[in-house]
């Protein structure tokens, strides 16, 4: 969306849920607006190709003049198989193509989840639950399980603390996964 600094006051241990998406976020950052600010963004740019590959999950950063994203996905589920999205951000295709995007689970996965303590906020309001013949909900956007991993790709490239202007492709991308990639793209950042 623009947003390089906010101020964001929340009460409780976490950001809220919501609906499960970023929509909401968009939202607001649409009803109260960017200003500019005096100072000049961080901006990191590559020089070289940055890559990282874990056991299940392969990225690779190339210098580029903006942001683009390569998601690739694959699930041994016959609604999802393997799926690829590839866009250019900006706001306007960010707001369309990512945001609306759910979290989801997997039926067969979810009582291990309440189990271990985890999934405490989940519900159908927000949350797209895969069953083994059908979705919990009509999708939002096509590939929407695809486009979420997309827009956690991207909140968790965003703890880099700076723009980011390069061709990401990031295959079977996990949170844990992502954060080491962007630990591995700070240290191109600015000083």
């Amino acid at each position: 969306m623009g947003v390089d600094n906010a101020e964001i006051t929340v009460a409780g241990p976490e950001i809220p849920i919501l609906d499960g998406s970023a929509r909401p976020w968009v939202t607001a950052v649409r009803r109260v607006g960017l200003q500019e600010l005096d100072s000049d963004p961080k901006v990191i740019e590559l020089d070289s190709p940055v890559t990282l590959e874990t056991p299940e999950s392969w990225y690779v950063a190339a210098p580029s003049d903006s942001l683009s994203v390569t998601c690739v996905t694959h699930f041994a589920h016959p609604l999802l198989g393997t799926e690829a999205v590839s866009i250019r951000l900006d706001p306007d295709r960010y707001e369309t193509d990512i945001a609306p995007a759910r979290t989801f689970g997997f039926e067969s996965e979810v009582q291990a989840l309440l189990d271990a303590g985890l999934a405490k906020g989940g519900t159908l309001d927000n949350a797209l639950i895969i069953h083994e013949d059908r979705f919990s909900d009509a999708l939002r956007v096509p590939q929407e399980c695809l486009r979420h991993k997309t827009l956690d790709l991207l909140g968790d490239l965003s703890l880099i603390g700076a723009r980011l202007r390069a061709s990401i492709t990031a295959i079977k991308p996990s949170h844990r996964a992502n954060v080491e990639f962007a630990a591995l793209l700070a240290k191109h950042a600015p000083k």
